[in-house]
């Protein structure tokens, strides 16, 4: 079950006072009418904060018992609700989002699927979009780090990750070309990055020995930004390559590479350029 409590609303006592304390049964609740593991153990969820008010999309993490082998797994699921209204969406009708105080969960990540083998450590929605989450996994045996990007945007469960990335971190040789990651370097919790310079576009790792690491650039296919700040990211590489025009090297093809990638990434400045009466740029919606 989903508790939703509204904070701002002032209890008041039989004497008259308000109470300051909040009152959890007051609260709505949704429950779960189709979707949900029936061993599921929820520890975690995460409202997304770009999906309409009407139709909230929410982030459920978990683990589950497995039936064959008793160990338990993760679980990550989406949910559609309408929290103003106590339930499910405004669509007339039968719905797969459910009806008022229920919703139906579909799931992202979950056993059986070519991901299962690993676990589901940390979660959140992308702040400059409203239908991508991403994902921290770790392989059990090796901890080995992964992040995915999905993209909920469908109905569809378990879909596969719109985008892959291996974390590579130093370890010890296990045979088969496998390598087991030292405990301080598992990478265990992650954050975005401010909404200025590359900032906007980086996201960053912290592992359990206290070291951060970057990962950059990361963008959802289809995400918005702000045109400002691209086209003066855009600029700036361009004038990196004309102070370097004189010299051949490895960094400046890395620099025409990145020139490249961001005219193929925000097609609309790379010909057009910035209009200051659109100040939001979508990226591209497809592999570049």
């Amino acid at each position: 079950e989903i508790r939703v409590i509204d904070l701002k609303r002032k209890h008041h006592k039989q004497d008259g006072s308000k109470d300051e304390k909040v009152d959890a049964s007051s609260g709505q609740t949704l429950r779960p009418i189709g979707g949900m593991h029936p061993n599921f153990i929820g520890n975690n969820i995460e409202l997304n904060p770009l999906s309409n008010p009407y139709e909230q999309i929410l982030a459920i993490g978990g683990i589950v018992g497995d039936g064959e082998s008793g160990e338990p797994s993760t679980l990550l699921m989406k949910a559609t609700c309408n929290v103003m209204k106590g339930g499910g969406s405004r669509a007339k009708g039968p719905s797969k989002r459910g009806e008022d105080g229920s919703y139906v969960a579909t799931r992202i990540h979950k056993p059986g699927s070519a991901h299962a083998h690993l676990n589901v450590l940390k979660f959140k929605w992308h702040p400059r979009s409203a239908h991508h989450l991403v994902v921290l996994l770790e392989n059990p045996i090796t901890h080995e780090s992964y992040l995915h990007l999905y993209d909920l945007s469908g109905d569809g469960e378990c879909n596969p990750p719109e985008q892959e990335y291996v974390l590579h971190a130093s370890g010890s040789g296990l045979g088969f070309g496998m390598v087991k990651v030292r405990k301080s370097d598992r990478f265990m919790d992650f954050a975005f990055g401010p909404p200025f310079d590359w900032g906007c576009l980086t996201l960053f790792l912290i592992t359990r020995g206290g070291k951060v690491f970057t990962l950059c650039p990361v963008i959802p296919f289809g995400a918005s930004y702000d045109a400002e700040v691209i086209t003066k990211l855009m600029a700036s590489v361009q004038q990196d390559i004309h102070d370097q025009a004189d010299q051949a090297s490895a960094h400046t093809e890395d620099l025409c590479a990145l020139k490249t990638w961001l005219d193929k990434t925000f097609p609309t400045l790379a010909s057009v350029g910035w209009d200051a009466s659109s100040p939001m740029v979508s990226s591209a919606h497809r592999e570049v």
